[in-house]
């Protein structure tokens, strides 16, 4: 079989483009988070000292909102960008970064249901602490010294997002890890689809890439779909604590 000239390589890139830039557009444009969830979080620093259970939910409610939610959107534009200019061999890589983010949101809710379940106040302290605190790499922390807590790892963030209403999370995961890595097959793929060597196209691996294409963006849309709804499920529920204790302290 002739291999595919340039104008069918344009022709190819531009039904696809076409194809998918409707869902495209859709994650760069929607918010993730609803703005008012940002405006009821208090000041820093504090003027009113919380109970420890009210320090719980304002820092995870610190760690969703600027840990997890605020840098995904980044994810959907990063995606975006590589899609356009044809980098394929780094496409995955936002999306991965989006799942674990929606990860964390998962596993901040998990604290918070095993903190209420039960009254482990103290436990559900050093979870937040890790979350907020920890890491895996020499880290300066704010008023200095290096971090001394060790993070959670990102693979029980993927846990509870597959036990919380995204089953197949780790499998999903570990597809997007794939080409995340030098591995040889995966990349290979990747890379005979971009733009660079598309005169390689030929309609099985116009359907791989398909195939790939659909299941990495329909990550990205579901991973964001998930983050949405269970960040606003957890900051309903956490944030009336904090504002109550700030209310109380500012009646008195």
């Amino acid at each position: 079989m002739a291999p595919s000239t340039s104008e069918d390589n344009r022709r190819f890139w531009a039904e696809m483009w076409t194809q998918y830039e409707p869902r495209v557009i859709t994650l760069c444009t929607q918010p993730v988070v609803q703005e008012h969830h940002w405006r009821r979080m208090p000041k820093i620093p504090l003027d009113y000292k919380p109970s420890e259970r009210g320090r719980v939910a304002l820092n995870l409610a610190l760690f969703v909102l600027n840990g997890c939610l605020a840098p995904l959107p980044q994810a959907s534009l990063a995606f975006s960008t590589l899609w356009q200019t044809g980098y394929l061999s780094m496409i995955t890589l936002p999306v991965r970064f989006a799942m674990e983010a929606s990860g964390g949101v998962a596993y901040a809710a998990w604290v918070w249901r095993q903190m209420e379940a039960t009254g482990d106040i103290t436990k559900g302290g050093e979870r937040v602490a890790r979350l907020t605190l920890g890491s895996r790499s020499p880290v300066e922390l704010p008023w200095g010294g290096p971090a001394t807590l060790l993070s959670i790892n990102v693979m029980d963030f993927i846990d509870k997002m597959d036990a919380s209403g995204m089953p197949g999370a780790r499998a999903d995961y570990e597809f997007l890890c794939e080409s995340c890595h030098p591995s040889f097959l995966q990349l290979t793929y990747w890379n005979l689809a971009s733009i660079s060597v598309a005169e390689s196209i030929n309609p099985v691996l116009k359907k791989r890439m398909v195939a790939q294409f659909d299941r990495t963006i329909s990550l990205l849309e579901d991973t964001v779909a998930f983050a949405r709804s269970r960040s606003n499920g957890l900051l309903d529920t956490i944030l009336p604590i904090v504002e109550q204790e700030r209310a109380v302290h500012e009646a008195t």
